[in-house]
């Protein structure tokens, strides 16, 4: 059972995830680092960008 709930949450963290984007701020293409936060039942899947450690691009202080 606790097989099934764990590969369940990485298909879902690989979803949240997504395809990699260019940077709007010169570092290239990145794919976004799944993150799941929480106990179950209660888990929150969210990203963070690798090197600006945002959830969203125009969120970002770093330049290349």
């Amino acid at each position: 059972m606790f097989g099934m709930i764990r590969e369940g949450v990485a298909k879902l963290a690989e979803s949240v995830a997504g395809e990699p984007v260019d940077c709007p701020r010169g570092w290239g293409k990145l794919k976004f680092n799944a993150t799941i936060e929480g106990f179950f039942p209660f888990l929150s899947f969210g990203r963070k960008c690798p090197v600006g450690g945002v959830n969203y691009c125009v969120h970002c202080r770093h330049s290349s």
